[in-house]
């Protein structure tokens, strides 16, 4: 696991949840294995991505309103839908254009038909960053490359 709770680094057993799982046992889950995303499966395909983000969001929300924790609420009603399950070695270019033209808010990466880590669409702001380093572009090459 990444220093920042992110699923990064290859690990074969890495956590899912079912959708029919409440929220606070995504919450636990997360906070336990210090996770930042957890991929979502049902019957065998990935169907979304819970995002600590998205419980932290809800939990204050319900204290805030209603002092309690909200116990009952299902994973598959707050999941970000549709992802990318994708392999390891998918072409990086590729995946960018299929989560633009499908608006798709997270690629899951697998090895083996098993989760090895989240990628959403900061994560490829960074490498894209990290690429623009090595090969330095402009603001107006940018513009160029977006109108195409």
């Amino acid at each position: 696991m990444g220093e920042n709770g992110g699923m990064r680094d290859p690990n074969p057993g890495a956590p899912e949840i079912d959708p029919n799982a409440t929220m606070a046992r995504a919450y636990l889950l997360m906070k336990k294995l210090g996770l930042r995303d957890l991929p979502v499966r049902l019957e065998g395909e990935i169907v979304g991505v819970i995002s600590m983000r998205d419980v932290e969001t809800l939990v204050e929300r319900y204290r805030r309103d209603s002092g309690e924790l909200p116990g009952r609420l299902s994973v598959g009603e707050f999941m970000a839908s549709p992802v990318l399950a994708l392999g390891a070695r998918s072409d990086l270019a590729e995946t960018v254009r299929s989560m633009l033209n499908d608006r798709v808010q997270a690629v899951v990466v697998e090895e083996d038909e098993r989760p090895i880590g989240i990628l959403r669409k900061g994560d490829f702001l960074r490498v894209l960053a990290s690429l623009a380093e090595r090969s330095p572009a402009s603001l107006r090459d940018a513009l160029r490359l977006a109108a195409t």
